[in-house]
């Protein structure tokens, strides 16, 4: 090969400027990320069932779904999560299984299941994988945790919005929940007790499907969706009515408010209540553009003034500055090794032959990029 290179040297030039042109795509393409790619033992099925208690998710979605993945080949163990409404069963792969074809036997396991309720939705099962973190933003300041946590929500539907970002996640908040406060006089006026009120917010509040109608064109689930979301909506609820037409509601014999689980853990950026929102990479999403596009619309919402005069936000744990700064000194220690490896080789040989035997460095670099796309 170097003989037929050394006669025909126009074939040597264009399969160099072929070299360093499919190079360059290469590097344009390459996704720089924090961290690299681990190969994950985790397959998670994912279930909702909307409007089902715990125990209801348990008996008809875990407990068949464990049953389905139990004895399949590469599971060391399995763990399952039930709530109300929604149900996680996660597979670990054994060592020296492949979790793609471990995640495929689930998936069909999982399809041959026929006994799942109607108004469940489909399961979805996907090789669990830890998200690369680029970033996070803190939005802080003096106001009450409901608004910092309602610009928080507001900031991460802008990013979202991106075409370039699809993981953000909100963090520094306990679960909401809404505190119902009952005073005995009030009680004792009224002629009530805590389990008529009790009996009243539950029949007020219903989220769940209460049957269905099928005809010709198929099944149709009817829902009955009257679920209170607010402290507006629990104080409205009726408790009592008379045979007058006169209602006594929640909000008259309660105090109801917005509130957060008890929680000893918090967050503080600079001395004040924060949240934080977290900016990951997929696997497929390059680090720096996530970081760039986050920069661009960070600086938009502090341009249009789109939080209160009281909450501010502010970059944390930037782990792309990292990446970025490792390129470049990468680029900076390989440009000083081609330069004194010119300088090094016209020592000893003229100044023409000592470049081309030096462009073979960045050339060769070139190509393996490319190769490795």
């Amino acid at each position: 090969m170097i003989r037929y290179f050394t006669a025909h040297r126009t074939a040597g030039n264009l399969l160099m400027l072929a070299i360093i042109i499919l190079g360059i795509y290469g590097v344009a393409r390459m996704r720089r990320e924090t961290f690299p790619d681990f190969a994950s033992d985790i397959v998670a099925v994912d279930m909702t069932y909307p409007g089902a208690a715990s125990s209801e998710i348990e008996e008809n979605l875990v407990f068949k779904i464990e049953d389905a993945v139990d004895g399949i080949d590469g599971i060391a163990e399995i763990n399952s999560l039930a709530r109300d409404g929604f149900c996680s069963v996660r597979a670990k792969v054994l060592d020296g299984y492949d979790a793609r074809s471990v995640q495929l036997d689930i998936q069909n396991a999982i399809d041959r299941i026929d006994t799942f309720p109607a108004d469940a939705d489909k399961p979805i099962v996907y090789e669990l994988k830890q998200p690369d973190r680029v970033l996070s933003l803190a939005v802080y300041g003096n106001a009450p945790p409901r608004q910092i946590e309602a610009m928080a929500e507001k900031v991460k539907d802008e990013l979202i919005a991106s075409p370039l970002i699809s993981l953000v996640t909100v963090a520094g908040f306990s679960e909401h929940e809404i505190s119902i406060e009952l005073s005995r006089e009030s009680l004792m006026q009224w002629g009530l007790s805590v389990p008529d009120i009790a009996r009243a917010v539950a029949a007020g509040s219903v989220d769940m499907p209460v049957g269905s109608v099928e005809d010709v064109t198929g099944k149709t689930t009817i829902r009955v969706t009257d679920q209170a979301r607010d402290a507006d909506d629990f104080a409205d609820i009726v408790i009592v009515t008379s045979r007058q037409g006169g209602m006594i509601r929640l909000g008259d014999v309660a105090k109801i408010s917005d509130t957060y689980e008890e929680n000893d853990r918090f967050i503080r950026f600079d001395g004040q209540p924060a949240a934080l929102v977290h900016i990951d990479a997929t696997d497929t999403e390059d680090s720096l553009k996530i970081a760039a596009e986050v920069q661009r619309i960070v600086a938009g919402i502090r341009q249009r003034g789109d939080l209160p005069q009281t909450v501010h936000i502010a970059t944390w744990g930037n782990l792309a500055e990292a990446v970025e700064s490792r390129l470049n000194l990468l680029i900076n220690n390989g440009l000083i090794g081609l330069i004194l490896v010119l300088l090094a080789l016209t020592m000893f040989l003229n100044i023409r032959v000592a470049f081309w035997v030096a462009m073979g460095i960045p050339v060769s670099f070139l190509g393996t990029i490319f190769a490795m796309q």
